[in-house]
């Protein structure tokens, strides 16, 4: 019996994190078990299984959920701080209690993003002006999301897959999710990379630039965005664009006095219609309460209740 020894080739870490490998795989292939010889009885022996090919644009990392993803952001985005230290993917894995490596295969797509920048160090990121912003922003109020990431919006912009997606959005109509895939995967030379190409997808909602509603996704407006305490309040009502509001509907109803009417709806005649058959022809309505007379001195009750006699005839 003969045994064999295989070899595997050993690359530098940087090169490989930064060109966006798996790097804690160490290189190893899958293995699966396969039956030899013409009839399917040989025996059985270890086959390589098919590589997935590389994409050929930086996409998220299938090996990190969205939230550890999101997680590595925001403490590179501490990290970084105001003296713009960086963080090699050893810090990454750690920040979400990780060991290795794993942490920093996101590191090439925030790039990508515009989220994170090389820093002076070998093998370094630090977070970009725009996730610095973010994270202080979302620190102080947590609810401001939208606010916080204004300036990473202006970021990812200039991104490949944002390139890929705004002219098929900027119509402002939805379009279907399985479209945009398949749009990012051609420009990505992405193959049976679903799952990673859906969340350049989340990102993208997260991030404030789109809005996914089920199966269709769409560019996301203004008034998308989340109100902001007090909006909703009587004293800040803004009606737009002739679209119905109903705390505007509320305090117009309030502010109209439900007694009041005049001569032409007395008669059946809608209001505002000209009476051709009258030689004179003017609407005068008065309605005073008894609040309203309390407030009045005593010649001022004199002569508008004078004045309602002489109407009277």
């Amino acid at each position: 019996m003969t045994s064999t020894t295989q070899l595997h080739s050993v690359q530098d870490s940087h090169a490989r994190f930064e060109a966006g490998d798996d790097i804690a795989d160490h290189g190893y292939p899958a293995t699966s078990d396969a039956a030899g010889g013409d009839n399917g009885n040989g025996p059985t022996r270890n086959v390589r299984a098919p590589k997935k090919a590389r994409a050929t644009k930086p996409i998220p990392t299938d090996r990190l959920s969205f939230e550890n993803q999101l997680a590595v952001l925001k403490n590179v985005a501490i990290t970084s701080g105001n003296t713009r230290r960086g963080s090699n993917s050893n810090a990454m894995s750690a920040a979400i209690g990780l060991k290795g490596d794993t942490g920093g295969l996101i590191a090439r797509f925030f790039r990508s993003a515009g989220w994170f920048e090389l820093a002076d160090a070998r093998g370094e990121y630090t977070a970009s002006p725009g996730t610095i912003a973010w994270n202080q922003h979302i620190t102080v109020d947590s609810t401001a999301q939208y606010d916080a990431a204004a300036k990473m919006r202006a970021e990812v912009a200039k991104s490949w897959f944002w390139e890929v997606l705004e002219p098929m959005l900027a119509s402002g109509h939805s379009i279907r999710d399985s479209l945009a895939l398949l749009e990012l995967a051609k420009a990505a030379g992405a193959t049976n990379h679903v799952p990673q190409l859906t969340m350049i997808l989340q990102w993208l909602e997260w991030v404030g630039l789109i809005v996914i509603e089920d199966d269709y996704l769409r560019l996301r407006a203004d008034r998308d965005a989340p109100a902001e305490p007090g909006e909703d309040s009587a004293e800040s009502v803004v009606v737009s664009d002739g679209e119905s509001n109903s705390d505007a509907d509320d305090v117009a109803e309030e502010m109209t006095p439900p007694q009041l009417t005049t001569a032409d709806e007395s008669r059946g005649r809608p209001a505002g219609v000209v009476d051709t058959e009258a030689i004179v022809s003017f609407t005068l309505s008065v309605r005073l309460t008894a609040d309203d007379l309390q407030v009045m001195d005593e010649t001022q009750r004199d002569f508008v209740l004078a004045l309602a006699e002489r109407l009277r005839g």
